[in-house]
């Protein structure tokens, strides 16, 4: 037989679902492939037909109905650059993963049961102490949630996520939902958490964060102390030997204040600070240790 030249023009025409031909939206004489349309509403039926264009008055038999339904759309918090930020110690905020979808390069977790990842969402949140639980573990529509846990360096490239920390199913309150524990972490750092409902559950779930500040026993080998606390004006901190450095966060994370004294004592300044609570992370040589401070 001849061979026939490859088609490289089209006529498209669509339409809602059911609509009579001759009374869609018609794209003429298109050569693109695939053919973008706009202007379309989440969650909803589609139809269309096409045909290939030859010449001007050449024109193949039209091909249709081809019947579609568009996706829910993502929510705002899809991709890991976007994530929403937990404030740790705070209350659980309202989540859902209706229309999540999968990044390009996103991780599945190692302990999720189902080959996941078609709805995630994402979230952050900043380390005040050394250890920390996620959890999703509240009556919610969405009643099988798997939770991941990340550290990162680069939210657009998925590459430098490491899991650090992950859960299925290890709920109480509602037996599908999940806690995931993580430790190591370094205060005053984000750290990345990734919601997925099971086997492309979805809805509204609650998640929170809630953080367990490090002992003092690294410290307690050079004889850290500090007082008072609660803390009116002045923090005083000792230790036998030089303080290298005192940082202060607040319960966002977000330091507050810093000196490197180098000194067996110093004091730092709080009279100016809001009252409610703060993580204190001191450093004396080598030895690391945090601790949570009220200031009146």
């Amino acid at each position: 037989g001849a061979n026939m030249p490859a088609a490289t023009t089209w006529d498209v025409e669509w339409g809602a679902a059911g609509f009579t031909q001759g009374m869609g939206t018609m794209i003429a004489a298109t050569t693109d492939n695939p053919v973008l349309l706009t202007g379309l509403t989440a969650t909803t039926g589609y139809e269309f037909y096409v045909r290939t264009v030859c010449s001007g008055v050449d024109q193949s038999e039209w091909i249709g109905p081809v019947a579609f339904t568009t996706l829910d759309t993502p929510p705002a918090n899809d991709n890991a650059c976007d994530a929403v930020m937990i404030v740790v110690n705070a209350a659980p905020i309202v989540g859902n993963n209706t229309g999540g979808t999968q990044e390009t390069g996103e991780a599945i977790a190692s302990c999720w049961d189902f080959p996941g990842n078609q709805n995630t969402v994402w979230y952050t949140f900043v380390a005040v102490g050394v250890n920390a639980t996620v959890s999703t573990d509240f009556s919610t529509p969405l009643t099988d949630t798997s939770i991941a846990v990340y550290s990162a360096t680069d939210c657009t490239d998925l590459t430098t996520f490491t899991q650090i920390g992950c859960d299925e199913d290890g709920g109480t309150v509602q037996n599908y939902n999940s806690i995931a524990d993580v430790t190591g972490l370094t205060v005053g750092d984000t750290y990345y958490v990734q919601v997925e409902g099971y086997n492309n559950n979805v809805g509204e779930f609650n998640i929170e964060v809630t953080g367990f500040v490090a002992s003092l026993n690294d410290l307690s080998t050079v004889g850290f102390n500090y007082y008072p606390n609660p803390v009116t004006n002045d923090l005083t901190m000792t230790a036998n030997e030089n303080i290298t450095s005192i940082s202060i966060f607040n319960m966002l994370g977000q330091e507050v204040k810093s000196s490197k004294p180098s000194t067996l004592e110093t004091n730092i300044d709080m009279s100016n600070l809001s009252s409610g609570a703060y993580f204190v992370k001191a450093q004396v040589g080598d030895s690391v240790g945090t601790f949570k401070v009220i200031k009146k």
